[in-house]
């Protein structure tokens, strides 16, 4: 490689970093403050591991940050399917502040039960997700499933 080609790599690569938003893993993010609180719905899911790439799976969903001096929230989720199955897990997460006012990117670990016919199973992992607001209140939101083997679509509210 040339001495120019090395400067002109080094140059964009510099260029790039500019424009990258920062990461700041010690601050709220501007649109998940202290006491934000979002509600919501997943509507459907894209799955890797399963016979179905495609699943209408509705989750309804609710997080609250918490007022603890770094970005921490906990949040449950609900998913009713039919009278034979019902789940529910708990949802602590920790959000990362991307410096873009209308974003929050998060890491969780979700914690549940599910009640299928009679038996009881427990699901956790890991997920991340990310969500992003358009006008005051109306979000569209990404989430990956369990142990990331599934893709989450969805819509929430930010209440406050």
């Amino acid at each position: 490689m040339t001495a120019r080609l090395r400067r002109l790599l080094i140059l964009l690569a510099l260029c790039a970093a500019a424009r990258a938003p920062a990461l700041d893993f010690w601050q709220y993010p501007e649109m998940a403050d202290k006491h934000s609180i979002f509600t919501g719905a997943f509507i459907t899911s894209f799955s890797f591991d399963h016979d179905y790439l495609f699943a209408l799976a509705p989750e309804l969903h609710a997080d609250y940050l918490l007022p603890v001096g770094f970005p921490v929230s906990v949040g449950l989720s609900v998913r009713p399917f039919t009278e034979d199955f019902f789940a529910f897990s708990v949802r602590p997460g920790y959000h990362i502040n991307l410096d873009l006012a209308n974003s929050d990117l998060y890491v969780l670990y979700a914690v549940g039960m599910i009640f299928d016919g009679g038996y009881i199973f427990l699901e956790q992992g890991p997920r991340i997700g990310f969500r992003r607001r358009f006008g005051k209140f109306f979000c569209i939101h990404l989430e990956s499933g369990p142990y990331f083997k599934s893709i989450n679509i969805g819509v929430e509210i930010k209440l406050n």
